[in-house]
Order: C-alpha cells, then sequence, then structure tokens
C-alpha cells in the first residue's frame, strides 16, 4: 500500500496496473529466492520499488483502494507467476529481457511498440512495462487488465491468494 511509484491522482487502471506488476515482481523474487535474497527481501527504495510507508499510505487513499481491490492479483504465463520488470517511460517501443540483460528468453518480456511513448526519450531499461505508456492507456479506456496483458505479453492476471 505504500509503493510510491504512482500518485494518488493517477488513473485507477493505471494504479491497479503498476501495483499489481509491482507486487508479482516481488513475490517473484521470493518464491525464486533471487534479487535481494541474501538481504532478508528489504528492498532499496532507491535503486528498486520505492515505498514510502505507511505515511504515504495515508496521503494516498486511492493508491490504498487500488491495492485492496487487486489483493491477491498476480501476473501468470501458464499457471506460473512471472517476473514483470517495468520502467518509467519508453522511447516509443520496449526491449526484450535478452536484449538488455543476460538469460531468457522469457515469452512474456517481447519488444512491443508503444505508441503513446513516441517521440520520447528512453527513461529505464525499456524491459516490461512503460509506466508512461500505461498511464496514457488507462487514460484512453484500457483497464488494468488490457494494459498488463499488452505488456506482458500471453500471461493472465490471476488471484494467486
Amino acid at each position: 500500500r505504500g509503493i510510491a511509484e504512482t500518485s494518488n491522482t493517477s488513473h485507477p487502471e493505471f494504479q491497479k496496473a503498476l501495483l499489481i506488476a509491482a507486487r508479482t515482481y516481488a513475490h517473484y523474487h521470493i518464491l525464486t529466492k533471487t534479487k535481494h535474497a541474501t538481504e532478508h527481501f528489504t528492498v532499496d527504495a532507491t535503486n528498486d520499488q520505492i515505498y514510502r510507508g505507511y505515511n504515504f499510505e495515508l496521503r494516498s487513499p486511492n493508491v490504498v483502494q487500488a491495492a485492496v481491490e487487486t489483493r491477491g492479483l498476480e501476473v501468470t504465463h501458464n499457471g506460473s507467476i512471472v517476473i514483470t520488470p517495468y520502467f518509467s517511460q519508453s522511447d516509443g517501443r520496449t526491449r526484450s529481457w535478452e536484449e538488455v540483460w543476460s538469460g531468457g528468453p522469457y515469452a512474456w518480456l517481447v519488444t512491443k511498440p508503444v505508441p503513446e511513448d513516441a517521440g520520447r526519450h528512453l527513461l529505464g531499461h525499456g524491459v516490461g512495462m512503460s509506466a508512461h505508456g500505461a498511464l496514457l492507456m488507462a487514460e484512453n479506456g484500457k483497464t488494468s487488465q488490457d494494459i498488463l496483458s499488452y505488456f506482458y505479453t500471453n500471461t493472465v492476471v490471476a488471484a494467486q491468494y
């Protein structure tokens, strides 16, 4: 509820998409004991997901409401939770996992056009969901599930708990 990677005034469907992606990303790392496992999953809020805590929750009731409404929902591929990276904005397309990092490929992390970001500069690694593109998609009537299934190819948002 205290994740501060969106504002209280952003579109509710964008808030839901971002919270589902963030929850899935964190849960994936816990399940696979990868990133941050040696730190007991304490996330560095400067270089990773930004968590501002309870005071942010108090200032952002709409974000809290989106978290409540999406409780337990995570992104899955063939029934398994997947890694769901996201970033600020693209330059008109996302990158595949293997284009940016070693390993993979991951069938749900493929290059996708992001018309909403056309003409902009890449801000972030470019893999997964473009937050700016997702926000504009929500403002243009797309649901959180539409947004997530677009950026994470052939995935399903499903209740995991």
